[in-house]
Protein backbone atom coordinates (compact mmCIF):
# COMPACT_ATOMS: atom_id res chain seq x y z
CA UNK A 1 0.00 0.00 0.00
CA UNK A 2 1.15 3.48 -1.16
CA UNK A 3 -0.36 6.59 0.77
CA UNK A 4 0.01 9.63 -1.37
CA UNK A 5 -1.98 12.83 -0.01
CA UNK A 6 -3.67 14.43 -3.12
CA UNK A 7 -2.18 17.89 -3.68
CA UNK A 8 -5.57 19.32 -4.78
CA UNK A 9 -8.07 18.25 -1.69
CA UNK A 10 -5.71 16.57 0.80
CA UNK A 11 -6.84 13.62 1.26
CA UNK A 12 -5.21 10.40 1.63
CA UNK A 13 -5.15 8.16 -1.55
CA UNK A 14 -3.84 4.52 -1.41
CA UNK A 15 -2.46 5.17 -4.98
CA UNK A 16 -1.95 1.82 -6.11
CA UNK A 17 -5.98 0.86 -5.71
CA UNK A 18 -6.69 4.52 -7.03
CA UNK A 19 -8.48 3.94 -10.77
CA UNK A 20 -6.79 4.70 -13.47
CA UNK A 21 -8.41 6.26 -16.51
CA UNK A 22 -7.44 7.69 -19.56
CA UNK A 23 -8.41 11.00 -21.69
CA UNK A 24 -9.01 12.52 -24.93
CA UNK A 25 -8.78 15.77 -26.48
CA UNK A 26 -12.32 16.57 -25.19
CA UNK A 27 -10.59 15.64 -21.66
CA UNK A 28 -13.58 12.77 -21.17
CA UNK A 29 -12.18 10.08 -18.61
CA UNK A 30 -12.17 6.39 -20.05
CA UNK A 31 -10.63 3.67 -17.53
CA UNK A 32 -7.78 2.35 -18.82
CA UNK A 33 -7.93 -1.35 -19.56
CA UNK A 34 -4.27 -3.10 -20.43
CA UNK A 35 -4.51 -5.85 -22.79
CA UNK A 36 -3.13 -8.68 -21.01
CA UNK A 37 -0.52 -9.99 -23.89
CA UNK A 38 0.57 -6.20 -24.70
CA UNK A 39 4.20 -5.33 -25.24
CA UNK A 40 5.94 -4.07 -22.27
CA UNK A 41 6.96 -0.96 -24.22
CA UNK A 42 3.63 -0.14 -25.35
CA UNK A 43 2.43 -0.74 -21.44
CA UNK A 44 4.70 1.81 -20.25
CA UNK A 45 3.24 4.23 -23.22
CA UNK A 46 -0.17 3.95 -21.82
CA UNK A 47 0.71 4.07 -18.25
CA UNK A 48 2.83 7.26 -18.97
CA UNK A 49 0.13 8.85 -20.42
CA UNK A 50 -2.99 7.84 -17.49
CA UNK A 51 -4.49 8.91 -15.27
CA UNK A 52 -5.19 7.70 -11.63
CA UNK A 53 -8.75 9.38 -9.95
CA UNK A 54 -9.20 10.82 -6.79
CA UNK A 55 -12.80 10.88 -5.35
CA UNK A 56 -12.63 13.96 -3.40
CA UNK A 57 -14.27 17.21 -3.86
CA UNK A 58 -16.67 15.30 -6.87
CA UNK A 59 -13.45 13.63 -8.01
CA UNK A 60 -10.70 15.13 -10.19
CA UNK A 61 -7.44 13.30 -11.28
CA UNK A 62 -3.79 13.40 -11.06
CA UNK A 63 -1.11 12.09 -13.59
CA UNK A 64 -0.68 8.08 -13.01
CA UNK A 65 2.85 8.74 -12.32
CA UNK A 66 2.55 11.30 -9.48
CA UNK A 67 2.74 9.01 -6.60
CA UNK A 68 5.29 6.70 -8.22
CA UNK A 69 8.38 9.41 -8.40
CA UNK A 70 10.99 9.56 -5.91
CA UNK A 71 11.45 13.18 -6.25
CA UNK A 72 10.62 16.19 -3.71
CA UNK A 73 7.15 17.90 -4.18
CA UNK A 74 6.82 21.42 -4.28
CA UNK A 75 3.30 22.85 -4.96
CA UNK A 76 3.10 26.94 -5.44
CA UNK A 77 0.44 28.83 -4.69
CA UNK A 78 -0.16 32.76 -7.26
CA UNK A 79 -1.51 34.80 -4.14
CA UNK A 80 -3.07 38.01 -5.25
CA UNK A 81 -6.62 40.17 -5.52
CA UNK A 82 -8.06 39.48 -8.88
CA UNK A 83 -7.09 42.51 -10.91
CA UNK A 84 -3.11 41.84 -9.46
CA UNK A 85 -2.10 40.45 -13.09
CA UNK A 86 -1.59 36.74 -11.62
CA UNK A 87 -2.90 35.10 -14.31
CA UNK A 88 -0.58 37.17 -17.02
CA UNK A 89 2.59 37.02 -14.63
CA UNK A 90 2.35 33.16 -14.29
CA UNK A 91 1.44 32.72 -18.66
CA UNK A 92 4.56 34.46 -18.58
CA UNK A 93 6.75 32.85 -16.24
CA UNK A 94 5.73 29.44 -17.26
CA UNK A 95 6.55 30.45 -21.10
CA UNK A 96 9.66 31.22 -20.34
CA UNK A 97 10.16 28.35 -17.81
CA UNK A 98 9.98 26.37 -20.70
CA UNK A 99 12.87 27.02 -21.93
CA UNK A 100 14.66 25.02 -20.84
CA UNK A 101 17.66 25.96 -22.99
CA UNK A 102 18.68 29.10 -20.80
CA UNK A 103 17.91 27.17 -17.54
CA UNK A 104 20.45 24.87 -18.64
CA UNK A 105 23.09 27.94 -17.32
CA UNK A 106 21.79 26.93 -13.77
CA UNK A 107 22.23 23.12 -14.31
CA UNK A 108 18.06 22.52 -14.94
CA UNK A 109 16.42 20.38 -17.14
CA UNK A 110 12.42 21.19 -17.07
CA UNK A 111 9.94 19.30 -19.04
CA UNK A 112 5.90 18.85 -18.24
CA UNK A 113 5.01 16.74 -15.63
CA UNK A 114 1.62 15.68 -17.35
CA UNK A 115 1.22 16.62 -21.28
CA UNK A 116 -2.37 16.77 -21.36
CA UNK A 117 -2.35 19.37 -18.44
CA UNK A 118 0.23 21.28 -19.86
CA UNK A 119 -1.38 21.26 -23.43
CA UNK A 120 -4.42 22.50 -21.54
CA UNK A 121 -2.65 25.31 -19.99
CA UNK A 122 -0.23 26.32 -23.11
CA UNK A 123 -3.59 26.74 -25.36
CA UNK A 124 -5.79 28.51 -22.58
CA UNK A 125 -3.13 30.64 -21.54
CA UNK A 126 0.21 30.81 -22.53
CA UNK A 127 -0.21 30.86 -26.48
CA UNK A 128 -3.25 33.73 -26.16
CA UNK A 129 -0.64 35.52 -23.74
CA UNK A 130 2.53 35.32 -25.61
CA UNK A 131 2.07 34.35 -28.80
CA UNK A 132 -1.34 36.28 -29.86
CA UNK A 133 -0.71 39.06 -26.97
CA UNK A 134 -4.47 38.45 -25.79
CA UNK A 135 -5.36 40.14 -22.08
CA UNK A 136 -6.74 36.65 -20.36
CA UNK A 137 -9.71 36.77 -18.67
CA UNK A 138 -9.80 36.62 -14.87
CA UNK A 139 -9.47 33.69 -13.20
CA UNK A 140 -13.11 31.99 -12.87
CA UNK A 141 -14.12 31.30 -9.09
CA UNK A 142 -14.12 27.27 -9.26
CA UNK A 143 -12.61 24.55 -7.18
CA UNK A 144 -8.94 24.46 -7.53
CA UNK A 145 -7.13 22.61 -9.82
CA UNK A 146 -4.18 22.35 -11.03
CA UNK A 147 -2.77 24.86 -13.57
CA UNK A 148 0.81 23.65 -14.94
CA UNK A 149 3.10 21.08 -13.52
CA UNK A 150 6.68 20.47 -14.36
CA UNK A 151 9.19 18.18 -13.69
CA UNK A 152 12.35 19.44 -12.55
CA UNK A 153 16.20 18.22 -12.80
CA UNK A 154 19.05 19.51 -10.93
CA UNK A 155 21.39 17.84 -13.45
CA UNK A 156 24.51 19.09 -11.23
CA UNK A 157 23.11 17.19 -8.10
CA UNK A 158 21.36 14.84 -9.74
CA UNK A 159 18.10 15.25 -7.71
CA UNK A 160 14.40 15.88 -9.17
CA UNK A 161 11.20 17.78 -8.19
CA UNK A 162 8.05 17.90 -9.01
CA UNK A 163 6.81 21.87 -9.32
CA UNK A 164 3.14 22.30 -9.22
CA UNK A 165 1.33 25.46 -9.85
CA UNK A 166 -2.37 26.30 -8.91
CA UNK A 167 -3.74 29.97 -9.69
CA UNK A 168 -7.12 30.52 -8.02
CA UNK A 169 -9.49 33.19 -8.44
CA UNK A 170 -8.60 36.38 -6.18
CA UNK A 171 -12.34 36.55 -4.76
CA UNK A 172 -11.57 33.22 -3.54
CA UNK A 173 -8.34 33.15 -1.85
CA UNK A 174 -10.14 35.97 0.01
CA UNK A 175 -12.60 33.71 1.78
CA UNK A 176 -12.45 33.30 4.87
CA UNK A 177 -13.19 29.81 5.15
CA UNK A 178 -11.02 27.01 4.77
CA UNK A 179 -13.55 24.66 2.07
CA UNK A 180 -12.63 26.59 -0.82
CA UNK A 181 -9.07 27.28 0.30
CA UNK A 182 -8.21 23.38 1.11
CA UNK A 183 -5.43 22.97 -1.41
CA UNK A 184 -3.34 25.87 0.58
CA UNK A 185 -2.64 22.88 3.40
CA UNK A 186 -0.71 21.28 0.44
CA UNK A 187 1.49 24.28 -0.94
CA UNK A 188 5.02 24.83 0.20
CA UNK A 189 6.25 28.12 -1.63
CA UNK A 190 4.39 31.14 -2.75
CA UNK A 191 4.27 33.80 -5.20
CA UNK A 192 2.42 36.69 -4.01
CA UNK A 193 1.75 39.45 -6.63
CA UNK A 194 1.62 43.09 -5.39
CA UNK A 195 -0.74 45.34 -7.87
CA UNK A 196 0.81 48.69 -8.09
CA UNK A 197 -2.60 50.56 -9.15
CA UNK A 198 -3.84 49.49 -5.64
CA UNK A 199 -1.39 51.68 -3.85
CA UNK A 200 -1.55 55.08 -3.81
CA UNK A 201 0.83 57.29 -5.59
CA UNK A 202 3.02 54.59 -7.26
CA UNK A 203 1.67 54.25 -10.52
CA UNK A 204 2.17 57.48 -13.43
CA UNK A 205 -0.82 58.85 -15.52
CA UNK A 206 -1.41 57.80 -18.77
CA UNK A 207 0.46 59.72 -21.18
CA UNK A 208 -1.58 62.66 -22.81
CA UNK A 209 -4.19 62.82 -20.16
CA UNK A 210 -2.96 66.05 -18.80
CA UNK A 211 -3.31 64.68 -14.31
CA UNK A 212 -0.54 63.52 -12.98
CA UNK A 213 -0.13 59.96 -11.38
CA UNK A 214 -1.15 61.29 -7.82
CA UNK A 215 -4.27 62.04 -9.20
CA UNK A 216 -5.11 59.04 -11.07
CA UNK A 217 -4.43 56.94 -7.87
CA UNK A 218 -6.56 59.36 -5.87
CA UNK A 219 -9.28 58.37 -7.77
CA UNK A 220 -9.11 54.78 -7.62
CA UNK A 221 -8.55 55.19 -3.98
CA UNK A 222 -11.76 57.18 -4.59
CA UNK A 223 -13.38 54.28 -6.13
CA UNK A 224 -12.44 51.12 -3.89
CA UNK A 225 -9.74 50.31 -6.12
CA UNK A 226 -6.56 52.09 -3.99
CA UNK A 227 -4.73 53.17 -0.63
CA UNK A 228 -2.81 51.71 1.85
CA UNK A 229 -4.85 49.07 3.50
CA UNK A 230 -3.02 45.91 1.90
CA UNK A 231 -4.60 43.10 0.08
CA UNK A 232 -7.24 40.91 1.99
CA UNK A 233 -5.93 37.37 -0.05
CA UNK A 234 -2.50 38.27 1.73
CA UNK A 235 -3.50 38.22 5.05
CA UNK A 236 -6.09 35.29 4.48
CA UNK A 237 -4.01 33.18 2.73
CA UNK A 238 -1.13 33.73 5.79
CA UNK A 239 -4.07 32.82 8.21
CA UNK A 240 -5.03 30.17 6.69
CA UNK A 241 -1.53 28.28 5.79
CA UNK A 242 -0.63 28.96 9.80
CA UNK A 243 -3.56 27.10 10.75
CA UNK A 244 -2.73 24.83 8.22
CA UNK A 245 0.62 23.88 9.33
CA UNK A 246 -0.37 24.66 12.69
CA UNK A 247 1.93 27.40 13.18
CA UNK A 248 -0.53 30.28 14.20
CA UNK A 249 1.81 30.88 17.40
CA UNK A 250 5.18 30.82 15.62
CA UNK A 251 7.32 33.74 14.85
CA UNK A 252 7.62 33.02 11.11
CA UNK A 253 5.51 30.79 8.71
CA UNK A 254 7.89 28.04 7.34
CA UNK A 255 7.01 28.53 3.90
CA UNK A 256 9.50 30.41 1.35
CA UNK A 257 7.52 33.44 -0.50
CA UNK A 258 8.53 35.47 -3.46
CA UNK A 259 6.58 39.00 -3.51
CA UNK A 260 6.51 40.37 -7.00
CA UNK A 261 5.43 44.01 -7.83
CA UNK A 262 4.18 43.29 -11.19
CA UNK A 263 2.94 45.70 -13.91
CA UNK A 264 6.02 47.45 -13.40
CA UNK A 265 5.75 49.38 -16.99
CA UNK A 266 2.98 51.06 -15.32
CA UNK A 267 5.26 52.29 -12.22
CA UNK A 268 5.62 56.22 -12.20
CA UNK A 269 9.41 56.78 -13.58
CA UNK A 270 12.28 58.51 -11.90
CA UNK A 271 12.85 56.10 -8.67
CA UNK A 272 16.76 55.31 -8.65
CA UNK A 273 15.22 52.10 -6.54
CA UNK A 274 13.11 51.16 -9.49
CA UNK A 275 15.03 52.33 -12.71
CA UNK A 276 18.38 49.94 -11.65
CA UNK A 277 16.13 47.13 -11.78
CA UNK A 278 14.00 48.21 -14.96
CA UNK A 279 17.11 48.65 -17.14
CA UNK A 280 19.20 45.09 -16.14
CA UNK A 281 21.26 43.97 -18.94
CA UNK A 282 20.03 40.71 -20.88
CA UNK A 283 20.29 37.43 -18.65
CA UNK A 284 20.29 39.26 -15.56
CA UNK A 285 17.12 37.71 -14.59
CA UNK A 286 19.16 34.36 -14.17
CA UNK A 287 21.69 36.15 -12.04
CA UNK A 288 20.63 34.64 -8.58
CA UNK A 289 23.73 36.73 -7.03
CA UNK A 290 21.96 39.50 -7.29
CA UNK A 291 18.21 38.67 -5.93
CA UNK A 292 19.28 40.45 -2.30
CA UNK A 293 20.08 43.65 -3.36
CA UNK A 294 16.77 43.64 -5.46
CA UNK A 295 14.83 42.37 -2.34
CA UNK A 296 16.51 45.30 -0.52
CA UNK A 297 15.36 48.01 -3.33
CA UNK A 298 11.81 46.54 -3.60
CA UNK A 299 10.88 46.48 0.18
CA UNK A 300 12.52 50.11 0.29
CA UNK A 301 10.27 51.14 -2.48
CA UNK A 302 7.01 49.79 -1.15
CA UNK A 303 7.90 50.60 2.73
CA UNK A 304 8.69 54.26 1.59
CA UNK A 305 5.95 54.52 -0.81
CA UNK A 306 3.52 53.59 1.77
CA UNK A 307 2.98 50.10 0.66
CA UNK A 308 4.10 48.62 3.89
CA UNK A 309 0.81 46.49 4.19
CA UNK A 310 2.05 44.86 1.01
CA UNK A 311 5.65 43.32 2.85
CA UNK A 312 3.39 41.15 5.29
CA UNK A 313 4.34 38.14 3.52
CA UNK A 314 7.91 39.53 3.51
CA UNK A 315 7.41 40.37 7.48
CA UNK A 316 5.60 36.37 7.98
CA UNK A 317 7.72 34.01 5.81
CA UNK A 318 11.02 32.42 7.01
CA UNK A 319 12.25 33.13 3.89
CA UNK A 320 11.19 36.01 1.24
CA UNK A 321 12.83 37.58 -1.76
CA UNK A 322 11.50 40.69 -3.72
CA UNK A 323 11.24 41.26 -6.96
CA UNK A 324 10.35 43.92 -9.94
CA UNK A 325 8.58 42.18 -12.96
CA UNK A 326 6.21 43.00 -15.75
CA UNK A 327 4.05 40.37 -17.50
CA UNK A 328 3.57 42.37 -20.65
CA UNK A 329 5.69 45.57 -20.26
CA UNK A 330 3.06 47.57 -21.84
CA UNK A 331 -0.65 48.10 -21.40
CA UNK A 332 -3.57 46.44 -23.86
CA UNK A 333 -5.42 48.34 -26.15
CA UNK A 334 -9.28 46.48 -26.60
CA UNK A 335 -7.68 43.29 -24.77
CA UNK A 336 -5.09 42.88 -27.15
CA UNK A 337 -1.24 44.00 -25.92
CA UNK A 338 0.44 46.44 -28.31
CA UNK A 339 3.03 44.39 -30.54
CA UNK A 340 5.58 46.55 -30.83
CA UNK A 341 5.63 47.51 -26.97
CA UNK A 342 4.50 43.75 -25.73
CA UNK A 343 7.89 42.67 -24.19
CA UNK A 344 7.71 40.71 -20.64
CA UNK A 345 10.89 41.03 -18.81
CA UNK A 346 11.81 39.96 -15.28
CA UNK A 347 9.18 37.17 -14.47
CA UNK A 348 11.34 34.22 -14.41
CA UNK A 349 13.56 35.71 -11.43
CA UNK A 350 10.67 34.85 -8.88
CA UNK A 351 10.11 31.67 -9.40
CA UNK A 352 13.65 31.11 -9.91
CA UNK A 353 14.82 32.62 -6.33
CA UNK A 354 11.97 30.47 -4.55
CA UNK A 355 13.77 27.27 -6.38
CA UNK A 356 16.61 28.20 -4.56
CA UNK A 357 15.15 28.84 -1.20
CA UNK A 358 13.56 25.33 -1.84
CA UNK A 359 17.24 24.33 -2.59
CA UNK A 360 15.67 23.21 -5.84
CA UNK A 361 19.26 25.38 -6.68
CA UNK A 362 22.51 25.74 -5.54
CA UNK A 363 21.77 27.67 -2.18
CA UNK A 364 25.35 29.26 -3.34
CA UNK A 365 24.34 30.30 -6.71
CA UNK A 366 21.39 32.95 -4.85
CA UNK A 367 20.81 35.46 -2.20
CA UNK A 368 17.61 34.22 -0.20
CA UNK A 369 16.87 36.37 2.75
CA UNK A 370 14.63 35.72 5.39
CA UNK A 371 12.51 38.95 7.19
CA UNK A 372 14.94 41.55 8.40
CA UNK A 373 18.34 39.69 6.76
CA UNK A 374 18.48 42.06 3.71
CA UNK A 375 19.54 45.09 4.20
CA UNK A 376 16.44 47.32 3.47
CA UNK A 377 17.84 50.65 4.54
CA UNK A 378 14.45 51.15 6.70
CA UNK A 379 13.33 49.21 9.95
CA UNK A 380 11.14 45.75 10.14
Amino acid sequence: MVMIECPVCLRNLDWEQAPLVTMGEDLAPTPLVLPPDEAPAATRMRLGTAYRTCPGRGGHYLPADYGDMKAERITVGMIGNSAAGKSHLLAAMIGQFMRGIRLRQLDLQVSPLDLLIHKRYVQEAVTPFLDQRKELDRTRVAAAEITDAFLVANLAAGKRYTVTFFDVAGEQLGRAGAEENLFLGAVNALIFVVDPGAVRGLVRAPAGSGVNAGAVNAGAVDAGEGGTAGDYTFDNVLKLLRLARDEAAAEFLGVPAAVVVTKADLLRRGDLLLERWLRAEADEDLDLSTVEEESGDVFTYLYTHGADRWLEPAQQCIWSTLHFASAAGTSPRDKVFPEESFRPFRVIKPLLSLLAMKGVIDSRNAAAGGPGQFDTGVPV
